[in-house]
């Protein structure tokens, strides 16, 4: 699930990471690294900002008497941000400089970091390798932090959809089948919620083991029996049902915590998937796919 994080260093003077962001857009990734409430989820433990060129920040990590500090010295939202580098507890190493440029990539955000410069010195080539260390761990963190909130985000919009296919479509057409061999909205509506019921049981399952066999076959006796009986069931149990499941997912993810979307889990069927594959497929593109068919069959 993590986006790759390339290191495009032409020499050992300077530290170039390149990465992208599908679910940031530039100005959601320069808020990231510019407001306190958004640094704290990913980067320091506490954080004070004052975004404006010339302006000061302090990030600190008070379990390890770690402080970093600096100056903005370029601000230019969303596409550009330049600051200066110095750990208190290294008062012996040179203050050096980051530059942030950030640019639309789809619909989320490629970031291209600069950091230097480097001396070839033991001391600085030393440096330069904790700096790539600290940014290839952090900005793994930052990539499972915006698929999380994405995640979340997307689950209450398809909770959304779901809600307003019971509550604003005739009663009739909810049992109605588009073709002989389709399913009714009726139908799966009634799938939704004992898919989504499974899958939140999973993933909290799995986060809490940190990974593992996880899934079901397409022919297990619960899912087919919930499709044979969705068009018998009430619209009142229906709209209880998908309540019921939306719960479910959110009590699961959120005691997701970001670091867990790396667990390595394994379906019989589908092979090797993390634990953020998981949830991105068997409950956000599930919803999604059945949204889009609900819609298409209200549409005729």
């Amino acid at each position: 699930m993590t986006q790759e994080i390339e290191d495009i260093s032409t020499d050992n003077t300077a530290v170039n990471l390149t990465t992208t962001f599908p679910h940031l857009t530039p100005q959601q990734l320069f808020d990231q690294f510019t407001q306190p409430e958004q640094l704290i989820t990913w980067w320091p433990q506490e954080a004070v900002t004052h975004v404006v060129a010339g302006g000061q920040y302090e990030l600190k990590w008070p379990a390890m008497n770690w402080t970093l500090r600096g100056q903005y010295t370029a601000v230019s939202p969303p596409n550009g941000l330049s600051f200066t580098w110095q750990w208190d507890h290294q008062p012996e190493l040179p203050t050096r400089t980051v530059h942030l440029t950030i640019n639309a990539d789809g619909n989320g955000s490629r970031l291209e970091i600069e950091h230097g410069r480097y001396d070839q010195t033991e001391v600085d080539q030393a440096d330069r390798q904790s700096h790539i260390d600290g940014w290839d761990h952090f900005l793994a963190v930052l990539h499972h932090v915006s698929a999380l909130t994405f995640y979340k985000a997307q689950i209450e919009r398809s909770q959304t959809a779901f809600l307003n296919f019971l509550n604003d479509t005739d009663q009739d057409i909810l049992y109605q089948k588009k073709d002989a061999e389709g399913w009714t909205p009726a139908t799966i509506l009634a799938h939704i919620s004992d898919g989504r019921t499974f899958y939140a049981s999973e993933v909290a399952r799995l986060a809490n083991e940190q990974g593992g066999a996880f899934g079901r076959p397409l022919t297990d006796h619960h899912r087919l029996e919930t499709i044979e009986q969705g068009n018998n069931r009430a619209v009142a149990e229906l709209e209880s049902s998908i309540q019921s499941s939306y719960t479910q997912i959110t009590s699961a993810l959120g005691n997701v915590q970001p670091a867990h979307l790396a667990f390595e889990c394994e379906h019989p069927a589908y092979g090797r998937y993390t634990l953020g594959q998981i949830i991105g497929r068997f409950l956000v593109g599930h919803d999604k796919t059945h949204v889009n068919q609900i819609q298409d069959i209200l549409n005729g």
